[in-house]
Formats: structure tokens, sequence, C-alpha cells
């Protein structure tokens, strides 16, 4: 039996010895380029789109630094409580077809303060920033520290979820 592409084979469903006709499936095969296909929470399924990137943990598909790709579809149907999206990873190896990888999508956005780490003070468990009042004094002021945030701008940058507001002027210590 000739198969119509080359590839994996991934299932085979009937044994040696059965009757097959006309349009039953002998096996199933996976050719190249392998897409990958995700799952995804439905509370993604507003924020999902076509041509968004996805980042895949590099170290469970073998491959470099960073493994970056494309969404290249997104089903319309919601099923079992997840979005299926499919993306096209350039490199991807197929080692383990149907193997579960963690994956980073853009999931919305949102204003942030972000601010680099040198700006902030930590003592007894406390951060706090220096401000520039309008008299040209500077006061502290307590934080609450969020997530780091590098970015081309900030590469050690540190999100502030409260204690300042956009307009403060930050002294360093």
């Amino acid at each position: 039996m000739l198969a119509p592409v080359a590839g994996r084979v991934l299932t085979v469903p009937v044994t040696p010895g059965t009757v097959v006709l006309n349009g039953d499936t002998i096996a199933t095969i996976g050719e190249q380029p392998y897409i990958l296909r995700l799952r995804l929470p439905e509370r993604h399924a507003a924020f999902t789109k076509a041509g968004d990137t996805v980042r895949i943990d590099a170290g469970q598909v073998g491959a470099g630094a960073t493994a970056t790709g494309r969404i290249t579809l997104v089903y319309p149907r919601i099923e079992e409580g997840r979005v299926v999206a499919d993306a096209v990873v350039p490199d991807l190896r197929g080692s383990f077809v149907g193997d579960r990888v963690r994956v980073w999508i853009a999931a919305g956005t949102r204003a942030a303060i972000v601010v680099p780490a040198g700006f902030i003070a930590t003592r007894f468990g406390l951060d706090y920033v220096r401000l520039r009042l309008p008299d040209d004094s500077v006061a502290e002021t307590p934080v609450q520290r969020g997530a780091d945030r590098p970015g081309d701008a900030v590469p050690d940058g540190v999100e502030i979820l409260s204690g300042v507001a956009p307009g403060d002027v930050l002294v360093k210590p």
C-alpha cells in the first residue's frame, strides 16, 4: 500500500488480516511542516487572532534559546471550554506528535507603570520610591511591587501596582 504523502505514521487503526473497503482509513500520516495545535482557555478567545506571536518553551521542543511562531488559524468554535488555534513554528521537531508543551500568547493589553529596579529601595520588607515634589523637595513613598517586566526601554523594569501615578517624577536613591 502506498501513502499519498511522505511523513510519520501516527495511527494504524486496523490489524493484519482485517477486511477493508474503499474509503477505510488504513493509517493516519503526519506530514511536514508540522503545525502546533493550541487549546487555550476560552477566556482568551476574544484576544486570540491570526498573526499573533506564539512563544514556545524551547527546552520542551528541542529548539534553541527561543522558539517563536505565528498563529495561522483560530477556529470559531469553543470545544470543552477551550478555543482551538493552529500555529506555525519554524524548525518544529515532530518527535512526539500530540505532546503537550508550554506556550505564551498575548492575552490582551493593559496600561502599567514600569520603573527601573534601581529606583526601588527595600527596607524591612517594604518597597519605597523617592518622588520629586512640586517644590523640588524629595519624599519617599511606599509602593507595591509587581512582576519583573523587562523591555527594550527598561531592561531591568519592575511593574509598580500602587503608590505612584502617571506623571510622578522618580529620583534614584
